[in-house]
């Protein structure tokens, strides 16, 4: 191998490694954060913004609710609460996305699965390429 030759495959080597390193990075960082979202003693819900379903819940959220995550994920609001409730989380699930601006409110609901609770949340909107997701 000559001189050159040698130092191209060095040169690949170092950026295989530099990339196994920086995905491992990205795992590790991964893992930490789905730790904190699963553990936390709040109900934590993640809402597609153009149908509502839910995409992401936590471990509070199933305690909350009584119901699994597997039943929760990809689901509407109205497959998961009474109708009365369903329409106000509904109402104020929509007016945060049409005022794009945090939202507080408190109210009982009546959950399928756990009966009725009375639950305090704050709405945000999320946004990627300008979009709310």
């Amino acid at each position: 191998m000559t001189y050159q030759g040698r130092q191209e495959w060095l040169g690949a080597a170092v950026d295989v490694t530099e990339r196994n390193r920086a995905a491992a990075k990205v795992r590790d960082t991964q893992e930490f954060l789905d730790t904190i979202v699963e553990n936390v003693p709040v109900s934590i819900i993640v809402k597609n913004a153009d149908d509502c379903r839910y995409v992401l819940v936590n471990r509070s959220t199933e305690k909350l609710l009584g119901m699994t995550r597997e039943a929760l994920l990809g689901k509407t609001t109205y497959d998961v609460l009474a109708k009365p409730a369903a329409d106000a989380v509904m109402a104020n699930d929509r007016e945060v996305l049409e005022r794009d601006q945090s939202y507080f409110d408190e109210m009982a609901i009546e959950t399928l699965g756990n009966g009725t609770r009375v639950v305090n949340s704050t709405r945000i909107v999320l946004r990627a390429d300008g979009r709310p997701k």
